[in-house]
């Protein structure tokens, strides 16, 4: 009885540590969107790919929550193209006397919208040309 009464003070002095590490280490969950890109990468753009793989049937997991599942599509993306960044970054070639480097820059691209139809043109009023010239 003693050694139960030992063990759950030892698992409680545990429970608390945690707790006190949770309070000082606080998940940062999208909160600081900034963190997770690399300078020349277009933050919009790539939250946009985001909400269209999470509303792609084929792409969206059922079973997992969107939040945690926005938060991964977020961190491969940024992954991917801090790796495409870093290797970049460190390329180059010479050709004819020169010295070529590579960077990753963003196309400044509008948001993706759904297109308004077209609104038709009223029919023209009075007489034309030809009923003009007769």
């Amino acid at each position: 009885m003693k050694k139960l009464a030992s063990e759950n003070d030892l698992l409680r002095a545990k429970v608390e540590k945690l707790r006190s590490l949770t309070a000082i280490y606080k998940p940062d969950v999208a909160d600081n969107i900034e963190d997770e890109f690399v300078p020349g990468v277009n933050k919009e753009v790539v939250l946009a790919r985001v909400e269209n793989m999470l509303a792609d049937e084929k792409v969206n997991i059922k079973w997992l929550p969107d939040v945690i599942e926005k938060q991964i599509y977020l961190n491969v993306l940024s992954l991917m193209l801090q790796v495409m960044n870093d290797v970049l970054k460190g390329m180059s070639m010479e050709f004819a006397g020169h010295r070529i480097k590579f960077n990753l820059t963003f196309l400044d691209v509008k948001m993706p919208t759904t297109p308004e139809p077209p609104t038709p043109e009223p029919p023209s009023q009075g007489k034309t040309q030809a009923s003009e010239s007769s």
